[in-house]
Protein backbone atom coordinates (compact mmCIF):
# COMPACT_ATOMS: atom_id res chain seq x y z
CA UNK A 1 0.00 0.00 0.00
CA UNK A 2 1.53 3.24 -1.45
CA UNK A 3 -0.19 5.31 1.59
CA UNK A 4 1.50 3.27 4.46
CA UNK A 5 4.74 3.48 2.73
CA UNK A 6 4.78 7.25 2.73
CA UNK A 7 3.64 7.57 6.30
CA UNK A 8 6.47 4.88 7.15
CA UNK A 9 9.03 7.88 5.98
CA UNK A 10 6.93 10.77 7.22
CA UNK A 11 7.72 9.10 10.55
CA UNK A 12 10.66 8.49 10.22
CA UNK A 13 11.65 12.20 8.16
CA UNK A 14 9.69 13.75 11.57
CA UNK A 15 11.22 12.03 14.08
CA UNK A 16 15.38 10.95 14.04
CA UNK A 17 16.59 8.22 15.05
CA UNK A 18 13.53 6.08 15.02
CA UNK A 19 13.35 3.12 15.63
CA UNK A 20 10.68 1.02 14.10
CA UNK A 21 8.99 -2.67 15.13
CA UNK A 22 6.26 -5.03 14.12
CA UNK A 23 4.18 -5.51 17.79
CA UNK A 24 0.96 -6.69 17.83
CA UNK A 25 0.75 -6.95 13.97
CA UNK A 26 1.43 -3.08 13.40
CA UNK A 27 4.41 -1.07 13.09
CA UNK A 28 5.54 1.04 16.64
CA UNK A 29 8.27 3.76 16.27
CA UNK A 30 9.91 4.14 19.33
CA UNK A 31 12.30 7.19 20.22
CA UNK A 32 14.93 6.53 23.37
CA UNK A 33 13.09 3.01 24.36
CA UNK A 34 9.92 5.02 24.43
CA UNK A 35 6.87 4.68 21.86
CA UNK A 36 6.41 7.95 19.79
CA UNK A 37 4.21 6.78 16.93
CA UNK A 38 1.93 4.10 16.31
CA UNK A 39 0.03 3.04 12.31
CA UNK A 40 -3.12 1.07 11.97
CA UNK A 41 -4.99 -0.19 9.15
CA UNK A 42 -8.41 0.99 9.29
CA UNK A 43 -10.03 -2.08 6.46
CA UNK A 44 -13.52 0.57 6.29
CA UNK A 45 -11.55 2.78 3.88
CA UNK A 46 -10.05 2.42 1.24
CA UNK A 47 -6.23 3.10 1.60
CA UNK A 48 -7.67 3.40 5.38
CA UNK A 49 -3.89 4.07 7.55
CA UNK A 50 -3.72 6.14 10.53
CA UNK A 51 -1.06 7.36 12.43
CA UNK A 52 -1.44 7.79 16.35
CA UNK A 53 1.20 10.31 17.89
CA UNK A 54 2.28 9.34 21.44
CA UNK A 55 2.74 11.92 24.06
CA UNK A 56 6.20 14.01 23.50
CA UNK A 57 8.91 12.78 24.19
Amino acid sequence: MEVSKRLRQMVHESIPGVEERIQYKKPHFLKNGHYAAVMKEIPRYENGVGVFPLPKL
